[in-house]
Formats: C-alpha cells, structure tokens, sequence
C-alpha cells in the first residue's frame, strides 16, 4: 500500500520541470512598466502504460528532476523577483 501511495505522489510531480518565466505588467499608480517571474511547469515525459521495473527508476529519476528543477528556478525566481523589487521602488517616487 505504501507503494502505491509513494508512486502516485511521484507521478503526479515527476511529468513536469519548472522554469522562470518573466511577466510584465503596468503599474498606473507609479506609472512604469513593472517586471517579475513566476514558475511555470512544462511537461518532459508521460509515464502511461509503466508496469516493469525499469519503469519505477524512470519514475524516481523524472520525480528527482521535477524536484530538483523546481529548487533551482524557485531559487532564481525568488532572487530576480527581489531584484524586480528593488527597481521598481528606485524608479516609483
């Protein structure tokens, strides 16, 4: 039961990467174009029809991938948005 339950989890995370994406909006009250990221999951592989045991390494790898990329951009998403912060005060008087 275990199993299952850790193999759904894995599979709902494992089909997807994140990456930044940068949005960009108008601010009428300081009158500027403001900029920021946001994560954005893109979907790498479709694990349909797994049933060996070759298929449950592809699950845990896709699973430590989507981690794994969702901590890198989440980091550099997180930097840039503060960045983004900091210019729109310096130009929002």
């Amino acid at each position: 039961m275990k199993n299952i339950l850790f193999l759904s989890i894995v599979l709902l995370v494992s089909s997807c990467v994140y990456t930044p994406k940068k949005v960009v909006v108008y601010d009428e009250n300081c009158d500027i174009v403001v900029k920021h990221l946001k994560l954005e999951p893109k979907q790498v592989i479709s694990l349909s029809n797994c049933e060996n045991e070759q298929c449950y390494a592809s699950i845990l790898g896709a699973g430590i991938v989507s981690a794994g990329s969702m901590i890198v951009s989440g980091s550099i998403v997180v930097t840039a948005n503060v960045a983004y912060w900091f210019e729109k005060q310096a130009q929002c008087h």
